[in-house]
């Protein structure tokens, strides 16, 4: 057996290369791995903290990230030319061309600015606690949208709830949910511009949206919505949180892509 570790800067993703083990943790002690384990592939951010926890006892493979991430939503997609958008502590937009991941921008924004401000304004620390929230909020409380300081939007060929300032309303009281999905709006239309600004030619590609950020229902609904809006296709695929142990398998030889 086969194990493929993502470590990422907040969660820990793992993946067996059979394909019926998927689970996800927060750190390093919480991880299981099989006994009849032989090998180890990691990726992310901290894989070399992984591998010299488990080097021995495991025989461990590092795999470049960026690889990872742009494989692993490549496959998990079906599409062989795309943009991977991977959502984690921070979040980096990857080319994907004929099995080819190139590496194009980066930004600090990305799930871990989701929780860490929803966490913050709420007081609740979990992931569950924030999407329960995030259900009866709307990002428009707190941001400036197009009808509030236009009299006349419609000159400007965009629908009137386009964002114009995140969190640039003045509203004195808001509630908890709006604050989440005011977040969760802010990070989704960053991300999507930033893909929009990447493209260098007229060809347009699907975007795959894969890592943390998509374990937020809202947030998927709000990047798919703002994505459209850019006349894009937007993709989330199953089992997107895994891409990145989807691609180390891949690129380690040990599944096929």
């Amino acid at each position: 057996m086969i194990y493929s570790f993502d470590a990422g800067g907040t969660l820990i993703k793992g993946l067996n290369s059979v394909l019926n083990y998927k689970e996800y943790f927060n750190d390093f002690d919480n991880i299981t791995i099989d006994k009849s384990t032989t090998k180890i592939i990691a990726t992310g951010a901290r894989a070399y903290r992984l591998k010299k926890k488990l080097s021995n006892s495991y025989d461990v493979e590092i795999i470049n990230e960026i690889q990872s991430i742009g494989s692993g939503g490549s496959y998990l997609s079906k599409k062989k030319n795309c943009y991977v958008v991977s959502v984690g502590s921070g979040s980096p937009i990857i080319d994907v061309s004929d099995n080819i991941a190139t590496h194009l921008v980066g930004t600090g924004m990305g799930a871990g600015t989701i929780f860490g401000l929803s966490s913050i304004y709420s007081r609740i620390d979990s992931l569950e606690s924030i999407n329960v929230l995030a259900e009866t909020g709307t990002g428009e409380k707190l941001n400036l949208v197009i009808d509030d300081i236009y009299d006349q939007s419609n000159f400007l060929n965009y629908p009137p709830t386009t964002t114009v300032g995140n969190f640039a309303k003045q509203t004195p009281f808001v509630s908890r949910s709006d604050f989440i999905c005011s977040t969760m709006k802010m990070v989704a239309e960053t991300l999507s511009s930033m893909v929009t600004a990447c493209m260098l030619s007229n060809i347009k590609k699907d975007v795959v949206i894969v890592g943390g950020g998509t374990l937020y229902p809202k947030f998927n609904q709000y990047i798919i919505e703002t994505l459209n809006f850019y006349d894009l296709n937007g993709v989330v695929p199953e089992d997107a949180l895994y891409a990145g142990c989807y691609g180390a398998l891949i690129q380690s030889g040990n599944l096929d892509g």
